[in-house]
């Protein structure tokens, strides 16, 4: 089915509603919980399924006539909806009641169109109950505790109005799976979601597109298969596309036409080349070594999750001052050839105040442990709540943990005379002590006895020496 196509009929479009009796007319009849009207047979408060019997039985005479049946707060656990004997029956309303379980199945009925069974807290329907009414239009199970969406497709050439809002817990997977379905039949059959602006479905943690909210508004299921259809293709690899959600990015802004790439496994060497408007890319288990396109191709520029596991990349000096370090969220290189991590480049990163969280994943990585991987020590310790795989960053050599690794056993060099610095610095300043304390010495014996220390008596007496003479 041509995606233009689709597009109409997930549009919201007046509902076609089954007429309903309310509940002033029931209350202006209280005397009789059920009568007939016209072609129109109308029950009151009715609490049980042999009293809805009963309703039915007193138009027994008018039965082949009836068009419309209108059914206000009945109260019975198990609705049976056999109504092979009205075989014109055009409109079915059973509104505002306490119903558990609809069960029973239509027979074929060729005039029945429109189907209200809101209201109910109605919890489960048979799988069957609908698969025969191939000419209905309108169908609104809203305000009930449905978890599934009825079978309403089955040999249907019709399209049809449905209305699932307030109060169910249909799952999104199963509503994805029923529009791909219809978006991959041959069939003309469309369903149109009434008050689509109300109904919620649920999500699934292990769901690819939804793993972080559990409630999810029909409108953005909606829109996701249609930017799904519009994932770009015709890439030089076989990397699969898909739509992605990229409301945490802005706060409180409208989800964005972004696209995740999965280029993982494909033995590729070398970064692909991808489209426009990527904003999470996946090249786990491949070849590749280098982060270059990351860092300065500008269809890179709006990735935001780039996972890189398994590889063989050697180095991030090419990401700093990149758009990439600047803005991502989440950088995985788990189980590379990495053999240092340059901190002052993720550091500033880390610094920045932004409203999201930044994950790094380092881990079984070998790094080269010398005494600077003591800083690196600190580093992992101080950003462990950014970096999620802070333990398992090893050494290369006896594969111990860098968080693990003693400094004094890795700051470890070949002694030289600079080791010896402080005492030769030391032994100098005892020998110009010795040397004042010995001139000082011999001044005062000279002043108090006259004689000259044994190594001045002993010199030759040098030319210049009548200078001194008195």
């Amino acid at each position: 089915m041509p995606l233009w196509l689709l597009l109409i009929f997930l549009c919201v479009i007046p509902c076609n509603c089954c007429s309903n009796v309310s509940k002033g007319e029931c209350k202006a009849n209280r005397n009789n919980y059920c009568y007939c009207k016209d072609s129109t047979i109308i029950g009151c408060n009715i609490t049980s399924y042999s009293s809805f019997r009963d309703c039915l039985s007193r138009c027994r005479n008018a039965r082949f006539n009836v068009t419309s049946i209108r059914i206000y707060n009945a109260t019975i656990e198990n609705f049976d909806l056999r109504l092979e004997e009205y075989s014109k029956l055009q409109s079915l309303s059973i509104i505002n009641g306490k119903i558990r379980k609809l069960q029973g199945r239509f027979f074929s009925n060729n005039n029945l169109t429109c189907m209200n069974l809101s209201g109910n807290g109605i919890i489960d329907i048979n799988a069957e109950t609908f698969t025969k009414l191939s000419e209905l239009k309108t169908l609104d199970v809203s305000r009930n505790n449905l978890t599934k969406i009825p079978s309403i497709i089955q040999n249907r050439k019709k399209d049809l109005s449905l209305d699932i809002s307030r109060g169910n817990k249909i799952r999104c997977k199963d509503i994805v799976n029923l529009l791909i379905k219809l978006r991959n039949d041959s069939s003309t059959t469309n369903v149109t979601f009434n008050n689509k602006e109300s109904t919620n479905c649920l999500t699934e943690r292990s769901f690819h597109w939804f793993n972080s909210t559990d409630v999810m508004p029909l409108s953005q299921i909606l829109e996701q298969i249609t930017l799904d259809e519009a994932c770009p293709s015709g890439m030089n690899s076989s990397c699969t596309c898909r739509a992605y959600w990229t409301d945490y990015l802005i706060s409180n802004s409208k989800p964005a036409a972004k696209f995740s790439v999965n280029c993982s496994n494909l033995q590729l060497t070398e970064l692909p080349p991808l489209p426009a408007n990527i904003i999470y890319l996946d090249v786990s288990n491949n070849q590749i070594k280098s982060l270059e396109l990351l860092a300065t191709n500008k269809n890179y520029s709006e990735v935001r999750e780039f996972v890189a596991d398994n590889n063989k990349i050697e180095s991030i000096v090419i990401l700093e001052g990149s758009q990439f370090i600047d803005n991502f969220n989440v950088l995985s290189l788990r189980n590379n050839q990495i053999k240092s991590i340059p901190t002052y480049i993720l550091s500033k990163a880390f610094d920045r105040n932004n409203f999201h969280q930044r994950i790094v994943k380092f881990g079984e990585n070998k790094l080269n442990c010398d005494c600077s991987t003591a800083l690196t020590k600190m580093w992992l310790l101080n950003n462990k709540h950014y970096i999620q795989d802070y333990d398992e960053v090893q050494c290369d050599k006896d594969f111990q943990r860098v968080i693990d690794i003693d400094p004094s056993r890795v700051c470890i060099h070949e002694k030289d005379l600079t080791d010896y610095i402080y005492f030769i610095i030391a032994g100098e300043i005892i020998l110009l002590i010795l040397l004042v304390s010995k001139v000082t010495y011999d001044y005062w014996v000279f002043k108090s006895s006259g004689y000259l220390p044994w190594p001045a008596s002993k010199m030759p007496k040098l030319p210049c020496d009548w200078c001194f003479e008195t």
